[in-house]
């Protein structure tokens, strides 16, 4: 080996002394404290004043909503009403809710995976003609997005 390379000598340590008795200082670290009780108090104060701004914010919930509406197909006399899954609710209720239609739109609106999940919801409108009793009126839908 050359002159650069040689082994060192290893150190000795010596043992600790397993039945020494070692006395704790608490009353260091308590004094440390006192002559420096602002540090706490403001450490508090800011915990206290962050905690507050963060509730005050965290009520806010996003909603976006559109009034869909289905359409009103005529038979070729122009007479009668058709009646298909076009023109039904709950056919709109079952797309929208679909995790592939969710998936789609999610990619669309740059959402994350699984983001539209439990957050979307459907209600039919119903109109004046509906709340009279008259059949055929074919309804508002309502889609919400809530998150």
């Amino acid at each position: 080996m050359g002159p650069e390379t040689r082994v060192r000598a290893q150190r000795e340590r010596p043992l600790p002394d397993v039945d020494a008795e070692e006395e704790l200082e608490l009353g260091r670290y308590w004094n440390a404290l006192i002559t420096r009780w602002w540090l706490p108090l403001a450490g508090l104060v800011a915990g206290i004043a962050i905690g507050y701004l963060l509730s005050l914010g965290g009520h806010q919930v996003y909603q976006a909503k559109a009034t869909i509406y289905l359409g009103q197909p005529l038979n070729p006399t122009g007479t009668g009403q058709i009646q298909s899954l076009a023109t039904n609710p709950s056919t709109v209720k079952q797309v929208v809710l679909s995790p592939y239609w969710q998936h789609v739109a999610e990619q669309r609106a740059g959402l994350a995976n699984g983001s539209l999940r439990a957050h979307v919801s459907t209600q039919a409108v119903a109109g004046v003609a509906a709340a009279l009793g008259r059949v055929g009126q074919n309804p508002l839908v309502n889609i919400v997005v809530t998150g």
